[in-house]
């Protein structure tokens, strides 16, 4: 029988190990140590989270990102970090009210301290895709205030205003 304490250690060295070959480029082996950390302790509303959020990345296994994404949400339905994945697993489905929805209780629960660039990011894409071309553009602009090197941020304020 493996101690809770053990069980942490191995969930957290398996998440480590996804968030570094992630980083690194390589998908598959980030996911099998996702996949692995999550057979260890299923519950790791963590592990979820960034699982989730780089399968969404890579526009693969949405479903199976959305069914990690409402759960992290569930445990803890006022975690910016969890609704701004939710969020970006339903904009990547083309899902754009539901993305709209979760992005903005995101934003409703920003805390003074939040490196907050990615959510206004992602607000801006969807603003987008909703139709929303003035507010898009404000949404990157603020952005752009907490990555002001963005060349990608640049190129849409600049694709928006035309």
């Amino acid at each position: 029988m493996i101690s809770d304490k053990e069980m942490a250690l191995k969930t957290d060295i398996y998440a480590q190990m996804g968030d570094i070959y992630y980083k690194l480029g390589n998908k598959e082996e980030a996911f099998a140590s996702y996949d692995q950390a999550l057979k260890i302790n299923p519950g790791n509303v963590f592990v979820m989270n960034n699982y989730a959020y780089y399968l969404s990345e890579e526009n693969v296994e949405l479903k199976k990102a959305e069914s990690m994404s409402a759960k992290t949400v569930e445990k803890e339905p006022d975690n910016t970090t969890y609704l701004d994945t939710y969020a970006w697993i339903f904009y990547k489905q083309g899902n754009y009210s539901l993305a709209k929805f979760y992005i903005e209780r995101a934003i409703d629960n920003l805390k003074a301290d939040y490196d907050a660039g990615v959510i206004y990011d992602h607000y801006g894409d969807i603003l987008w895709k909703s139709g929303d071309e003035t507010k898009a553009v404000e949404m990157w602009k603020k952005s752009l205030e907490f990555d002001a090197d963005s060349e990608i941020l640049k190129q849409k304020i600049k694709e928006g205003l035309k």
